[in-house]
């Protein structure tokens, strides 16, 4: 099941821009021009249907600060839409500040305020299968279908959580839960911490990694599976070639370097950025168990020039079995990737403060062709 396109609207340097997907997708621009906007808003919507808005929206800083940031009408009519259609579903959310309310629903008793002013009201959320709508909601009401056709109207909904957060009657309304369940397999590397107190330093649980975790604190526990379970010999053919002169040795859950010259392997609080980054890449890439899609942000960063083309393989190894999305400054990282197949890159500038695809007017909606 793969995303088929993205719609983000009123979104930080995002007024407008919907980018169609394919099975793998390189966005590329100068810095500053919102790769990483677009990249967060994906964030934003899987975050709302795992029922997770309010806490993601405290997580960038609050409400007021993801509002487009550029010339607007005055903020009651302000909202932030995002619109993803993969395969088998199709949700559309849209929610802005909340508006003051009568009290006990008595105008004498005058206007009061929200509760809590800075979490989202949902202003609007459906979804559809096979073209068909299941959830038309508002503010403070939801019609659902029941997979019988039968719809149920809840009249009692809180405006500040998402549908996901609120309907958990799984007999009644299965697909809220399978969509919930394909959400969870969106896979986001943001980055890698490759500080002193990075997880990806520290000695990883002794447990079975279900998927590479996205901060990277189960890098020993994913390395010892995949040479249990999979490619291992891949892996190790881009680690020598990315880093030379060195090799990667398993012993359970713990990994160590040889470097040539060394008279002792190197421990992963002493490993380089760079090399502990490369490898949280390889293990996310070489999983024998692949999430549905893969985002990689700037996956070159700190790597020096020898890992661009073993980065390549890798992703390209990974997009047998996911999704890929990646956001990359690098010219040489993009030449590598422009030669698989399948592959559709989205190229963004900055027009007048507004993220656009390269050519989109200001102000408007724009699409880039398939072509």
């Amino acid at each position: 099941m793969q995303v088929r396109s993205f719609s983000v609207s009123k979104y930080r340097s995002i007024y407008d821009l919907e980018v169609r997907l394919k099975h793998i997708n390189v966005v590329t621009g100068a810095n500053g021009c919102g790769k990483s906007n677009l990249f967060n808003a994906f964030r934003l919507v899987k975050e709302t249907i795992l029922g997770r808005l309010n806490e993601r929206l405290v997580a960038e800083g609050g409400l007021g600060s993801v509002f487009w940031a550029g010339p607007r009408k005055v903020a009651p009519n302000q909202r932030i839409g995002l619109h993803v259609v993969s395969d088998d579903f199709e949700y559309e959310v849209e929610f802005g500040f909340q508006t003051q309310t009568t009290a006990a629903n008595k105008p004498a008793w005058g206007m009061v305020p929200p509760m809590f002013p800075m979490d989202p009201m949902v202003k609007k959320e459906m979804i559809k299968l096979g073209g068909r709508v299941m959830v038309d909601r508002g503010s403070r009401s939801a019609m659902l279908r029941k997979l019988t056709g039968e719809q149920v109207k809840h009249p009692e909904i809180i405006e500040t959580l998402s549908i996901f957060a609120q309907i958990e009657n799984a007999e009644d309304y299965p697909y809220l839960q399978a969509i919930r369940q394909a959400a969870e397999r969106w896979v986001l590397y943001h980055e890698f911490r490759t500080d002193e107190s990075s997880p990806a330093r520290a000695l990883s649980a002794d447990t079975y990694p279900r998927r590479f975790a996205s901060d990277g604190s189960n890098l020993g526990a994913s390395l010892y599976l995949i040479n249990e379970i999979g490619n291992y010999d891949a892996l190790v053919d881009c680690v020598k070639e990315a880093l030379p002169e060195s090799d990667l040795t398993i012993d359970r859950i713990r990994f160590k370097m040889l470097h040539q010259g060394l008279m002792r392997p190197t421990e992963p609080h002493e490993l380089s950025d760079g090399t502990l980054k490369f490898l949280c890449l390889a293990a996310a890439c070489y999983h024998p168990h692949p999430p549905q899609l893969m985002f990689f942000n700037e996956p070159e960063a700190s790597l020096n020039s020898a890992a661009i083309a073993p980065l390549a393989r890798m992703l390209e190894y990974a997009s047998m079995s996911s999704q890929i999305w990646v956001t990359t400054h690098s010219t040489e990282l993009a030449q590598h990737l422009k030669r698989m197949p399948e592959v559709k890159f989205l190229p963004l500038e900055k027009n007048d403060g507004e993220t656009v695809l390269v050519g989109g007017s200001r102000r408007g909606k724009y699409v880039l062709d398939e072509e």
